[in-house]
């Protein structure tokens, strides 16, 4: 006997697919829910909690700075060859504060701040390789970030150390190399997204990058001591262009303690 399909087994498949939308909309509302924002007069700046507070998104009014969700602070492949820092997770959070205007505020996901100015300190402990504090200062028209470098004197030296990462919208296209006396070194263009790396002349301590269609330019600078010899250059990709700070003498071993600042800029017409 052949069973015809009734109303119930109809339903049945729709019901599942409802369900299943339902679930991936749940769980698409609990990872967005997982951010914090402060809003400085023009600037909005984000921070997620599943990556340990990291930084996630700089917008400018209607201008975004960074791509949304996605990656800035220190990022090291240790001697095994994993992955640790910005979205890549595995690293541990030992302890986090946020000041809002110099006051203590909880650092939750869920919470819009508004004020003048925030103070987010973070220490994370790198298995296998050490410690990193990080202070990052926000306040309209200035980012200021403070890293404190602690290896661990018995781990090998990381595979990869990336003092900074910085992630920058693909709108800003232009990018120009300066020294430290803001002479120009080099410039170029970001607006391939071949994955192309184009790296920074040695001299280097300044990237400012351009969008030439609004006019809005992003200055960063790092301040880092010459023995942990820095190396830059900007990863051109096509949801993103990311700058990139290597550490050579960290790689090596010959730096195993390093304090170091990088500041970050930006200008509309």
């Amino acid at each position: 006997m052949i069973r015809r399909p009734g109303k119930t087994s109809i339903l049945r498949p729709a019901m599942a697919g409802m369900l299943l939308v339902l679930g991936f909309a749940a769980v698409w509302f609990i990872r967005r829910d997982d951010s914090l924002r402060l809003s400085l007069g023009q600037v909005q700046v984000t921070f997620r909690q599943s990556l340990n507070w990291s930084l996630t998104e700089l917008q400018l009014a209607d201008v975004p700075l960074m791509a949304t969700r996605s990656g800035n602070g220190v990022v090291l492949r240790d001697a095994s060859g994993v992955w640790h820092g910005a979205t890549h997770g595995e690293e541990e959070l030992l302890e986090a504060q946020l000041l809002v205007d110099g006051k203590a505020v909880p650092l939750e996901p869920g919470r819009h701040y508004h004020g003048r100015q925030m103070k987010l300190r973070r220490r994370l402990r790198f298995p296998a390789c050490g410690t990193v504090e990080h202070v990052l200062i926000a306040r309209e028209g200035l980012l200021r970030e403070e890293f404190s470098l602690d290896l661990e004197p018995a781990s090998e030296p990381p595979r990869t150390m990336y003092g900074y990462l910085g992630t920058r919208a693909n709108r800003l296209t232009s990018w120009e190399a300066q020294d430290a006396s803001e002479i120009s070194l080099a410039s170029g263009r970001t607006a391939n997204d071949d994955d192309t790396m184009p790296s920074l002349p040695e001299e280097a301590t300044t990237v400012v990058q351009r969008d030439p269609d609004r006019g809005v330019w992003l200055r960063t600078e790092w301040d880092v001591p010459e023995d942990a010899r820095p190396r830059a250059f900007i990863w051109d990709r096509d949801q993103d262009n990311k700058l990139y700070v290597r550490f050579e003498g960290v790689e090596q071993g010959s730096v195993t303690r390093l304090n170091y600042a990088v500041t970050t800029t930006w200008r509309t017409p």
